[in-house]
């Protein structure tokens, strides 16, 4: 190298620089242009040996070395259009707002930009109001889009505070804080929102995850500048994100999707057989295969052949014939009176609005009282007389008389009903229940009225459940056997 490029002065020696990493140069299309004005000198030509593409070698030269050139910085402009109209899908509605006022910031932050302090203001001033709009189409309380406004603001005033070139009085005074909330600074306010929020992490999920990227943007507030601080901010921005992973977990994904290497097959190395080998190891084993075949067919065919000829009889066949004795069929098995009285019902029955057993020398059809009446009142429903018709129908084929007997739960009547006990509220139901089965009776006079009241209850009057079973009518009549 020459004295101008080598610190130690090695010269008139040839040193061969290989290519880093093993990489050819190559094109970066992708690489943005210097700026105008950082253009490099051309090169001078090279006069060494050159060993490799990359690297030349030159002849020893004397000289000075030049200095580092300095980042190139972009125009502000480049910088706030790269952020308009940015969206970001998010399930979380405030960092979705805050798309493109995060992305400005993150791009101040990391980029040397020629900062002019009233397009930039402006800029910033209306995507907080556009947050503010955003927030609020997404349905975000007014409270919480209030704080999130107010913590964009503080970091981006911080940020902008923060960046080499600004005036830090003049951007004070005119600050977005100032200008939305009329205060200077939120270095305090900001973690005390902070710690409002953590009290309740769960309804303002959306919330901390905005202020988490803001600490995660630069912002530090109370911790800027004073001993520990940076340690401090770094336990609290920790802490935020355990707090938030607790409530909701990431995915557990891998950080590249194409880590694992290809998994290619290694030609062989060995010795290849030849294919007239291989094809003449298949013809043995299938004439091997041929023959054993062969040989075990064979022996099963003799002993079939064998068996055949034992299938042949030597001698006489004689058939004894049987007669057949003629089918006698059972005789048909006659319906039961419980039995033709729960199929004549059997509809209500499977509906649940009445139950037919027999009950010691007598059929017991016993009706809901939700089917017959309504509350407090003795006379039936209109919707009971279809099914009153049913039963007496089903009735009228069976001898004997028919009683009908009304029940009530325990709860006495009021003093203002005209019946003072449950004995003549159910002696009533059930002469009501009498009148629409006289109706489609041959007999009416087979009708027989009494009322139990709440002596004979067949549930726990102790539960509403209870008491409306207890609430009921019965139509009994005798077993036909009794009647014998």
């Amino acid at each position: 190298m020459s004295g101008k490029n080598d610190p130690f002065g090695r010269e008139g020696k040839t040193v061969i620089a290989p290519s880093p990493g093993g990489v050819s140069r190559r094109d970066f299309r992708d690489a943005a242009p210097p700026a105008p004005g950082l253009q490099a000198s051309a090169r001078p030509p090279v006069t060494g040996t050159i060993l490799s593409p990359a690297f030349p070698i030159a002849t020893p030269e004397t000289g000075v070395r030049q200095p580092q050139q300095a980042a190139p910085r972009f125009a502000l402009d480049v910088a706030l259009n790269a952020a308009s109209g940015v969206k970001f899908p998010s399930s979380n509605p405030l960092i979705a707002a805050a798309a493109s006022l995060l992305i400005l910031l993150g791009r101040l932050r990391l980029h040397s930009t020629e900062i002019q302090l009233a397009p930039l203001m402006n800029q910033l001033s209306r995507l907080v109001t556009e947050f503010e709009q955003k927030a609020t189409e997404a349905g975000v309380a007014q409270d919480e889009a209030s704080v999130a406004k107010y913590v964009l603001c503080g970091t981006a005033d911080e940020i902008v505070q923060s960046l080499p070139g600004v005036d830090r009085d003049a951007w004070t005074l005119h600050s977005l804080l100032v200008k939305f909330f009329q205060v200077r600074s939120a270095s305090v306010g900001f973690f005390e929102e902070l710690d409002k929020a953590l009290a309740d992490p769960a309804q303002r999920y959306d919330l901390l995850e905005l202020m988490h990227a803001c600490l995660l943007l630069g912002f530090q507030g109370q911790y800027r500048g004073t001993p520990g601080g940076s340690a401090l901010l770094q336990r609290v921005t920790g802490n935020l994100h355990q707090r938030m992973r607790q409530i909701k977990a990431l995915p557990d994904e891998e950080i590249s999707p194409r880590w694992r290497g290809m998994a290619l097959r290694r030609a062989g190395v060995g010795p290849r057989v030849p294919l007239w080998a291989i094809a003449s190891f298949a013809g043995a084993i299938l004439v091997g295969a041929f023959f054993l075949l062969r040989f075990l067919i064979g022996n099963e065919a003799d002993a079939l052949e064998t068996r055949l000829a034992g299938l042949s009889p030597t001698t006489a066949i004689k058939i004894d014939r049987v007669e057949a004795v003629a089918y006698t069929p059972p005789p048909p098995q006659e319906s039961t009176q419980l039995q033709r009285v729960r199929t004549a019902l059997a509809d209500e029955i499977a509906a649940g609005t009445m139950t037919v057993e027999p009950s010691g020398d007598q059929i017991v059809v016993s009706v809901s009282n939700a089917v017959l009446f309504a509350s407090g009142k003795v006379d039936a429903r209109k919707e009971f007389e279809p099914i009153g018709k049913k039963i007496a129908e089903a009735l009228d084929k069976e001898p004997g008389p028919i009683s009908v007997i009304g029940h009530t739960d325990n709860v006495k009547p009021k003093v203002s009903s005209r019946y003072k006990s449950n004995h003549d509220l159910s002696l009533a139901r059930a002469a009501s229940v009498q009148a629409v089965l006289a109706k489609s009776l041959s007999d009416a006079a087979r009708i027989k009225v009494d009322g139990k009241g709440d002596l004979e209850p067949i549930a726990d009057n102790g539960t509403q459940e209870g008491r409306a079973a207890n609430r009921r009518v019965e139509i009994m009549i005798p077993k036909e056997e009794t009647l014998q």
